[in-house]
């Protein structure tokens, strides 16, 4: 069988890449890694939506998979760092006073999440008489919350020591067994403090009838 050497000429000419088909391939590689990374940008911002949905659900479980094994939690000057368990307990805490987070606005940039959001629960209600103003900035690693900033906007200190001092002075004369509550980040110490709000704001009410 002898073999055309202009047919072979044509068939390896269909098999080399053309200038439009390279540039076809340029395009979906591209459009791909495009694609991707912004799948990325996404998925930080829906882990955050997710993370302060678990906050407002009071389900601390829902969110444990979304948590590094150490987190840094920065307010101000003050950094502290903790073991997923530490948080977890941090935010049964919480829960015990019934937290509703609000997103008002939420972006990614360079691997960091910024959210502005409020903050209310029983506690704040009672100390600060008005949600906390926050921006939370969340950092990760492996899909996971490393890191939280948080920035409070206009706290209102004056109205936060005044109401403060009322509780420690209830406490003092009334529940001394109670005393240090204030400070106690444990899930009965978040139940006494709940108990505590509750009969001064019982009793101030009582005053004014």
């Amino acid at each position: 069988m002898r073999c055309n050497p202009q047919s072979m000429h044509k068939s390896v000419a269909l098999l080399q890449p053309t200038p439009l088909l390279f540039g076809f391939l340029l395009l979906i590689t591209c459009t791909f890694t495009a694609c991707k990374a912004l799948a990325k940008n996404k998925d930080k911002t829906a882990l955050t939506k997710q993370y302060f949905q678990g906050l407002n659900s009071l389900n601390t479980l829902s969110i444990k998979h979304l948590l590094g094994d150490s987190i840094n939690s920065t307010e101000g000057l003050h950094t502290q760092t903790y073991s997923k368990i530490k948080y977890l307990e941090l935010l049964k805490w919480d829960a015990v006073f019934k937290p509703n987070y609000k997103i008002l606005a939420i972006r990614e940039k360079d691997g960091v999440v910024e959210t502005k959001l409020t903050k209310l629960d029983y506690r704040i209600g009672f100390l600060h008489e008005k949600p906390f103003k926050m921006i939370q900035r969340l950092e990760f690693k492996q899909n996971h919350i490393t890191a939280i900033e948080t920035q409070y906007v206009d706290f209102d200190n004056t109205v936060w020591e005044a109401n403060k001092n009322v509780l420690l002075n209830f406490i003092e004369k009334k529940h001394p067994e109670w005393h240090g509550v204030l400070y106690d980040q444990t899930h009965s110490g978040a139940k006494k403090l709940l108990k505590a709000i509750t009969l001064v704001q019982t009793e101030a009410k009582a005053k004014t009838e």
